[in-house]
């Protein structure tokens, strides 16, 4: 699927496209909220009269999300979200993962050699 497309900071979404789009249209009158996913992008959007969120990639973000609901009109409430910033997608490498890694890469190479060493 290719990834939703937007211009703004991490809570808006000015000209948002792609697939989301789509999606959000497609979904019954009585979804209000839609927390999407697997985009890699943040942002916080009115699309189709509903709130739409995505919280970013590797968890640099959190969406925090508050809804009021009216009990006497359930169609009549408030929401909001916003994107909070947990941490920032560059962390320094783990050495013993890093290290881990190497070792599976050269064994996947060795597993892929012919017998004798050959190709």
């Amino acid at each position: 699927m290719r990834a939703a497309r937007r211009s703004g900071d991490y809570n808006e979404c000015p000209g948002i496209s792609g697939p989301i789009v789509d999606i959000v249209k497609k979904f019954d009158r009585a979804v209000d909220v839609v927390v999407s996913g697997h985009t890699h992008q943040a942002y916080v959007c009115e699309i189709d009269g509903r709130l739409v969120t995505s919280g970013d990639k590797y968890g640099t973000l959190v969406t925090a999300i508050d809804l009021k609901l009216d009990r006497d009109n359930p169609r009549r409430h408030q929401r909001q979200a916003d994107n909070i910033i947990v941490r920032t997608a560059t962390l320094a490498k783990d050495p013993e993962q890093t290290a881990l890694i190497a070792v599976l890469r050269q064994v996947r190479r060795a597993d892929r050699q012919p017998p004798g060493g050959q190709r």
